[in-house]
């Protein structure tokens, strides 16, 4: 017996063998005959795997149509299709049924294996054995029929939506005799824990009993018991603990997390009811709220494009104060003296202009994680920085370049696998400051970013859905600098450097709105830290007279460390607190640049490039557009 919660139950039901009973004769009447003989309000019948429901036309089938239930179903349509019965233990072989017009055709009707009269036998591998298949005659009726027989090898499901039998219990009108196995089958629904159901009765009696109940149901006992004439199925939590088949430290906090909720709350009851082990985990994952954990890797990734749009400004700088216009470039691209008549060899020196303005647009797009216990991260940012900077002369800081900044940038981020995604507007400013001595250049910056942050998700268990929201306030700091040193060509200037960067992520508490799956979350700081060394590489060429590009293309290797895997101190409502792990960034990755700038006159210049980050389960990509006005 199959015995399905929510409880989607359909018939397998055991059918007359017309071939080894009915060999010849006349169809109807022998069915007719049998359900006389034991209830006088049968209507059901399983015949070709679809259990068939007589209206008992008045008019008489003539001889030819009773021979045949195919023909006599063609020609007087007396017979309706009520369901099919699930279990196929034989392949799909292309079959159909056309017992009535409205009867849809299918091609899933099961049809023994090496049967030459393509009949549908219930026992396909009595059949490969044997001639004819010996089954037990089983009748049941949905309404007013009656289970007539069974053995401990008939399976029976019963429908029961929203935890109730679909019209009650199977019914036996004559007589019922059970055994073999009830087993519990997972489907979409849910059951209530501690509660009794009635699951067979016969007027008749019953005799004789199950002999087991199977189920995968982790957290649940399922018992039987009976008396004259019922059969009842009992639902108990079992002593196993949430955390127990949790796959990672992550989901045993979260599993731990729910085990403190009140048993009756629904989000308690829920979990409990998990069909199967897989779907616990899953259920664990789904709760763990991860994704405000994720939201931090997403802003620590995203910061890099403020401290490359500050390094490379600085870049660009320095090379200006050592090469004519038309050799000048960088990742950002900025262009700063007055076009050279022809290219010059790199290491001309030209005075640089003292100051400038410079504006650059960004977006960038990527993912974080995806695979093994990392729920995949989607993510893109999109904004622009302002900046001024001077070349100072005449004090104690004579010769470094000194400037500030300010900008905004939109940033949205998408955990499909945990249904929830999130939004923040972040608002940046930042000061910088730059040397050169002959070849040796130092840069050095400081920003800090406000992120205004929203969050969705979506919890949906069986039996149990909720829409969970928030919105919190984060920011970010990082200082940083970089060495280089200039190695110049007759047609390229190589610089190898090496910069370092500091950054504290501090991310304030919040409340989810919802309902029972509702966190709270603790204000947290994470601190990291990045090295990146890597080779630049420029040269440049003529466009028309007075008119100058230049190329440039960066490799390196950048190295993360310190709190890379971000966590989340969370709880929820009435139940202790756990921590969540959420997706890292990539510790090492490698780090392309290429862009090309074009000084447009005397006092400005354009570019634009690409860049890319690209780690074990991580990618960041990014474009940018650059101007510059110098005076």
């Amino acid at each position: 017996m199959h015995y399905r919660p929510n409880w989607k139950i359909s018939y397998p039901i055991y059918i007359l063998d017309l071939v080894n009973k009915c060999n010849n004769c006349d169809i109807l009447q022998y069915i007719e005959s049998q359900l006389s003989l034991l209830h006088n309000n049968f209507r059901d019948i399983l015949y070709k795997n679809r259990i068939l429901r007589f209206s008992w036309s008045s008019e008489a089938p003539t001889a030819t149509d009773r021979k045949s239930l195919d023909t006599y179903g063609r020609r007087k349509p007396v017979m309706s299709s009520i369901g099919r019965a699930p279990f196929s233990p034989c392949s799909a072989e292309g079959a159909s049924s056309e017992f009535s017009p409205g009867l849809e055709r299918s091609s899933d009707l099961p049809i023994c294996p090496g049967a030459s009269d393509n009949r549908w036998r219930p026992d396909c591998r009595d059949h490969q054995q044997q001639a004819t298949c010996n089954a037990p005659v089983c009748f049941v009726a949905r309404d007013q029929g009656s289970l007539l027989y069974t053995n401990a090898d008939t399976p029976i499901d019963v429908t029961m939506p929203n935890g109730q039998p679909e019209g009650g219990p199977l019914h036996a009108g004559v007589q019922a005799r059970d055994g073999g196995t009830v087993s519990v089958i997972p489907a979409t629904g849910s059951y209530t824990i501690g509660q009794t159901y009635k699951i067979l009765t016969a007027n008749g009696g019953i005799t004789g009993q199950f002999a087991k109940v199977v189920d995968n149901a982790p957290f649940v006992d399922l018992g039987l018991s009976q008396n004259a004439n019922n059969v009842y199925l009992k639902v108990t939590r079992n002593d196993t603990t949430f955390a127990s088949v949790a796959s990672s430290q992550s989901q045993r906090a979260v599993a731990d997390g729910v085990e403190t909720l009140a048993s009756g709350s629904t989000l308690y009851q829920a979990v409990a009811k998990a069909p199967d082990v897989a779907s616990a985990r899953q259920a664990f994952s789904t709760l763990s709220g991860d994704i405000h954990a994720s939201a931090r890797s997403v802003l620590v990734q995203d910061s890099g494009l403020i401290r490359d749009a500050v390094l490379n400004r600085l870049y660009t700088a320095d090379l200006a104060a050592i090469a004519p216009a038309a050799m000048l470039s960088g990742p950002t691209a900025y262009a700063e003296n007055v076009p050279a008549a022809a290219p010059a060899p790199f290491g001309s020196a030209t005075p640089a202009a003292l100051s400038g303005l410079w504006a650059q647009g960004f977006g960038s797009w990527g993912h974080l994680g995806g695979g093994g216990r990392d729920a995949r991260v989607d993510h893109d940012t999109g904004g622009f920085l302002i900046g001024f900077d001077t070349l100072v002369q005449g004090s104690f800081l004579q010769d470094w370049r000194l400037g500030a900044f300010a900008g905004y940038s939109h940033s949205s981020f998408d955990v499909d696998a945990r249904a929830a995604s999130g939004t923040a507007d972040n608002y940046h400013v930042g000061l910088y400051a730059g040397r050169q001595w002959n070849a040796l250049a130092l840069r050095l910056g400081a920003t800090y970013t406000w992120h205004d942050i929203d969050s969705d998700r979506t919890v949906a268990l069986p039996g149990f859905a909720d829409r969970l929201s928030t919105s919190y306030d984060a920011g970010t700091a990082q200082l940083f600098g970089e060495l280089g040193y200039r190695i110049d060509t007759q047609a390229f200037r190589f610089e190898p450097f090496v910069n370092a960067a500091y950054l504290n992520l501090h991310t304030d508490g919040f409340h989810e709105t919802g309902g029972d799956a509702a966190l709270s979350g603790r204000g947290d700081t994470s601190n990291l830290g990045f090295t990146t060394l890597g080779l630049r590489a420029a040269t440049s060429f003529d466009l028309t007279e007075g008119t100058s590009a230049t190329l440039q293309a960066t490799l390196g290797w950048r190295h993360a460390f310190g709190d890379v895997r971000p966590t989340a101190a969370l709880a929820l409502a009435n139940g202790s607190a756990f921590n969540a792990s959420g997706t890292p960034i990539a510790r090492d990755a490698l780090v392309v640049d290429t862009g090309i700038s074009v000084v447009l006159s005397h006092a400005a210049s354009l570019g634009v490039s690409y860049s890319g980050q690209f780690g074990e389960k991580a990618v960041d990509q990014s474009v940018r557009g650059n101007l510059v006005w110098r005076f």
